[in-house]
């Protein structure tokens, strides 16, 4: 098979990307495998020498050897599958790194836990910063509500919390967080205590999704950079090394933009940005 493109390499079963060039800059001669070309001609190789991210030869393993094999770094993939690397077509890239900086609160059955977790949480982080959950749900908790700002104000009085809910339409806010967004009896949309009229703490659809853009201007730059980070990791750790990003759009807003804009060429993988731009006097 002559030259042709092939976005990486990816060994199925260790789910890791093989890197187009050595540390030294010498071809990679991945043999002893089974490839994957997508090629109905040629569907299976033994071996395939990369040179300058570009496939120079796909065949048997002794023939790649033998006339590459003398100035390139060797791979024994031992009978292992590989396949071009994945391509993602739907991730919310920066989202998805905050999202894993969250306490994970999926397994959570009861608010004692919440608030537990939240407590810990809290322990690490500097009075009057943003602590932030996820995946947790009324539907399974045994009081089948949400938690009062009051009960998360009792795991966290000196932070803002924040905890999204897992169907990320809806999130429980405590009194610090209230206060902050300068929520008040009068803001529409907003679930009051029936003895004060004062914001209960949870909030839904348009009123949570503004809630979390205004939210999320109290990131740390360190929580902001791992945004990326975390999410490049996890794909080369998966074998992915292309990436559809929705960035942007009434959730996060532009910044995540920014920021993903501003790092996008340091990347590990290939990405190409869906800009969700909700101001269409902007584009």
């Amino acid at each position: 098979m002559g030259e042709g493109v092939w976005p990486d390499v990816t060994s199925f079963e260790t789910k890791a990307p093989c890197p187009e060039k050595s540390p030294k800059g010498e071809d990679i001669v991945l043999f002893n495998g089974r490839l994957h070309t997508l090629e109905r001609s040629q569907p299976i190789a033994e071996a395939v020498v990369i040179r300058g991210g570009r496939i120079a030869f796909l065949g048997s393993s002794d023939e790649a050897l033998r006339v590459h094999g003398g100035n390139s770094a060797a791979v024994d993939l031992k009978g292992r599958n590989a396949f071009p690397g994945f391509i993602d077509s739907h991730v919310h890239y920066w989202r998805s790194g905050l999202m894993e900086q969250m306490v994970d609160l999926r397994g959570a059955r009861t608010i004692i836990e919440i608030q537990h977790a939240i407590r810990r949480q809290a322990a690490a982080v500097p009075r009057g910063q943003l602590v932030m959950g996820r995946g947790w749900s009324d539907t399974v908790l045994e009081e089948r509500r949400y938690p009062s700002r009051h009960e998360l104000d009792d795991a966290a009085p000196e932070h803002i919390v924040y905890l999204l809910h897992l169907n990320g339409h809806s999130c429980a806010l405590n009194s610090r967080a209230a206060d902050w967004l300068k929520l008040d009896p009068n803001t529409p949309g907003v679930e009051r205590e029936i003895e004060t009229g004062m914001p209960a703490g949870p909030l839904r659809e348009k009123i949570a999704f503004s809630a979390q853009s205004k939210l999320m201007t109290l990131l740390t730059p360190e929580v902001r950079r791992n945004c990326l980070s975390i999410i490049s990791q996890q794909a080369v750790e998966g074998g992915v090394t292309t990436v559809h990003c929705l960035e942007g759009g009434r959730i996060s807003g532009d910044p995540d933009v920014d920021d993903f804009l501003a790092h996008q060429d340091q990347l590990p993988v290939s990405t190409i940005l869906y800009y969700q731009i909700m101001d269409l006097e902007r584009i």
